[in-house]
């Protein structure tokens, strides 16, 4: 499992079940880990790069129950469970830049976000000539930019709402 897996992928498993119970570890629940944590990325990548933030009331009410559930004896997988919620209900309204300050905040607990990666200035650029190309409609370009950035280890995805997000590909 650990050739095959994300050492990520390992300790979300480990969390998502309660100390005092015996662990299920077997492939398909380390499938089900995965996928779980590919949801968390992609509400990380979308929150990242948000503009706006979302109402701060979600997510005091959030980390307020986040907190209640590791009080009561350590239990993560309710914990899971009320980030999964916010995610959620943060999705419905935008995301947003706090959203992912939240998750940050509780990942000095987890610790299974990725690790941060900086793009280069080459690759911030093709970026850039990517959303201008999509705002010119200029889709053959766009294209063209989307290629080269995935042949460079760039996944770029279009939102509903006009903006773009990109994540690393493994």
């Amino acid at each position: 499992a650990l050739k095959q897996y994300d050492p990520k992928v390992i300790r979300y498993l480990f969390i998502s079940s309660h100390y005092r119970m015996p662990l299920d570890f077997n492939e398909n629940s380390l499938e089900q880990a995965s996928n779980s944590l590919k949801r968390i990325y992609e509400f990380v990548n979308k929150s990242k790069s948000s503009k706006e933030n979302i109402d701060k009331k979600l997510i005091e009410n959030a980390k307020k129950d986040f907190i209640k559930a590791m009080d009561d004896d350590f239990d993560t997988p309710k914990a899971l469970a009320v980030l999964f919620n916010f995610i959620r209900e943060a999705n419905k309204l935008g995301n947003g830049r706090n959203s992912y300050e939240f998750l940050k905040e509780i990942d000095t607990i987890f610790n299974i976000l990725p690790e941060e990666k900086k793009l280069s200035l080459e690759l911030e650029r093709l970026i850039k000539e990517l959303e201008e190309a999509r705002k010119e409609k200029n889709f053959k370009k766009s294209d063209k930019i989307r290629n080269d950035l995935r042949k460079k280890g760039i996944e770029v995805k279009d939102e509903n709402d006009g903006t773009t997000s990109w994540s690393f590909i493994k």
